[in-house]
């Protein structure tokens, strides 16, 4: 459904710690609902927490606001490059 408002505290777990198939399956979850990133952008290195953000932000209706506390590291590195550009 489509929301006005996500206020979250994302999930702060390393990719080791969960099975492959389950990130892969999250991955494919986040790309199918964001057409707009082809899968080739989106390292598979990805933090969970920033499939969070994108999947978070593919429900908020137009003008809708996204709240969530993340760490900073999207910033500087490469995997982080989709989130910023879908954020702009």
């Amino acid at each position: 459904p489509q929301v006005d408002v996500v206020i979250g505290n994302p999930p702060y777990v390393r990719r080791r710690a969960i099975a492959p198939d389950t990130v892969k399956q999250i991955r494919a979850d986040v790309l199918r609902e964001n057409i707009e990133i082809a899968e080739a952008d989106l390292s598979q290195l990805t933090d969970l927490y920033v499939y969070f953000l994108l999947k978070a932000a593919a429900h908020l209706k137009p003008c809708g606001r996204l709240a969530v506390v993340v760490a900073d590291s999207w910033l500087n590195v490469r995997y982080g490059q989709v989130l910023r550009q879908y954020l702009q």
